[in-house]
């Protein structure tokens, strides 16, 4: 079953938490949940022969963080990341799970 709920970006980080690099997004409507876009901080997590992932995989995840802040930043018409708190948003989710979120374009 699929939920639709209105709300906004209530909190933004971008930085390292966990020995991971990222984006964290909290969005708040009824409820809160958080979204993020991150991956194992390449000055932190050494490659072993025991890591599942290659360089290039990391690569491609910092490439893939750094355009959805692209993205976000062009879609809610601000230039600072900051500026990304209070954007309305519709937050979508499946079975109490966050299934997807988007900035609401329309009314911006």
């Amino acid at each position: 079953m699929e939920t639709t709920i209105l709300g906004k970006i209530s909190e933004i980080y971008f930085g390292k938490k966990d020995q991971r690099i990222g984006l964290w997004i909290t969005l708040s409507g009824s409820s809160s949940v958080q979204s993020s876009y991150d991956c194992w901080d390449p000055e932190d997590i050494k490659i072993t022969e025991n890591t599942k992932w290659t360089e290039k995989d990391r690569n491609e995840q910092l490439i893939v963080i750094m355009r959805k802040l692209s993205e976000l930043l062009k879609k809610a018409k601000v230039n600072d990341i900051q500026d990304l708190k209070n954007i309305p948003v519709e937050i979508t989710f499946s079975k109490h799970h966050l299934d997807s979120w988007r900035i609401l374009e329309e009314v911006l």
